[in-house]
């Protein structure tokens, strides 16, 4: 089977999937467009699932944001008598009449796991991803849907629309990002994969091939060149190098008879010399026990940090190079004719002569 790393337009868009490469590349982007929606779909659930476990059903489109507390002082109206599982949506969206703790309970597990399953953390764990997998945890929220309101939603919760009905391609934020199977594009190593030819065209016919691909809206272009290495490990490496580059002479030791140690770059020190202050530091005409050897002189040694020699390096204009033996163009010649590195006498002693 080929397996498929499916990337989207954002980071956490993406999958695994198997397929072979018999299927041609219609049907595949086809399967892969449905996946790609099917896992947005249930991500919408699970942010708007908590909130109808919490705060109950969305009220009225008209009445959304309203304070009915308020409200009704205003209009001098005594509000019904709340049930015990009531709880005020601070956000004034839900009515609060939230289901009771046991059908929570149950309605949070089952979005936790279908939240789980469209998690990119599937590639993580490089588990694929399959339609029939994805319906039956929507097919589970559903259940725990009607558990929690046996009478049902009202028309214009979106936790029932989305269980309903996929969202349509918009303009708007929730439809921004599903894609459309008529008109989706499916992109490998820089080239976009035609629909009319079989996966076996742009991949080879060996199923044991790996690929990341970016699946994509029509009208979007090549995908933009993915960086070499990751955020996390650009990170570590600035910190390593700022970690170097900040080392201090405070961490000198006596012991370090040879300066070589967070050297100094200013040059050599003179005899007698001590890179440490205070009555500690050495000095020549201090009188010492006759079991004390005199101690040596200090040598501060010159090295270079990488920043430092990375700038000299891109300073030097020199042709000096050319006098190395890698540039040499003659010396795979002349390593097989035998004549490198040969003295001539008469010739003022020239090597490598041809």
């Amino acid at each position: 089977m080929v397996l498929l790393h499916v990337k989207g337009k954002a980071e956490d868009q993406q999958f695994l999937y198997e397929t072979t490469v018999a299927i041609g590349v219609g049907d595949l982007v086809r399967e892969l467009v449905e996946i790609h929606n099917l896992r947005l779909r249930l991500q919408r659930l699970k942010m708007d699932g908590d909130d109808l476990a919490a705060h109950g059903p969305c009220k009225p489109p008209d009445k959304q944001g309203l304070d009915e507390d308020i409200q009704a002082e205003a209009d001098g109206v005594t509000l019904p008598p709340r049930g015990p599982t009531y709880r005020k949506d601070p956000t004034g969206k839900r009515d609060g009449c939230a289901p009771v703790e046991s059908a929570a309970t149950t309605l949070r597990k089952a979005l936790d796991d279908a939240a789980t399953a469209a998690s990119k953390r599937q590639v993580e764990m490089k588990k694929a991803l399959t339609k029939r997998e994805l319906m039956e945890h929507l097919d589970l929220v559903r259940g725990a849907v009607m558990i929690a309101y046996p009478m049902g939603l009202p028309e214009w919760d979106p936790v029932r629309m989305d269980l309903e009905e996929d969202e349509k391609p918009s303009d708007t934020p929730v439809g921004a990002d599903i894609l459309d199977a008529q008109t989706a594009q499916l992109w490998w190593a820089g080239k976009q994969m035609i629909p009319e030819n079989k996966l076996s065209d742009h991949v080879g016919r060996n199923e044991k091939t790996k690929i990341v691909a970016k699946l994509q809206k029509k009208g979007g272009g090549a995908p933009q060149r993915e960086a070499p290495i990751s955020p996390e490990e650009h990170k570590a490496m600035m910190a390593y190098y700022h970690k170097r580059q900040a080392r201090s002479i405070s961490h000198w030791s006596p012991y370090d008879r040879v300066g070589v140690v967070h050297a100094d770059p200013q040059g050599l020190s003179f005899p007698g010399a001590s890179l440490r202050p205070g009555s500690l530091a050495f000095n020549p005409d201090t009188p010492r026990r006759l079991s004390t050897p005199p101690r040596r002189s200090l040598v501060r040694v010159w090295t270079l940090d990488p920043q430092e020699e990375m700038k000299a390096l891109e300073s030097n204009d020199d042709d000096d190079y050319t006098n190395s033996a890698w540039a040499n163009g003659n010396a795979l010649k002349n390593h097989f004719s035998g004549v490198g590195n040969v003295s001539i006498t008469g010739l003022g002693g020239r090597r490598g002569f041809n």
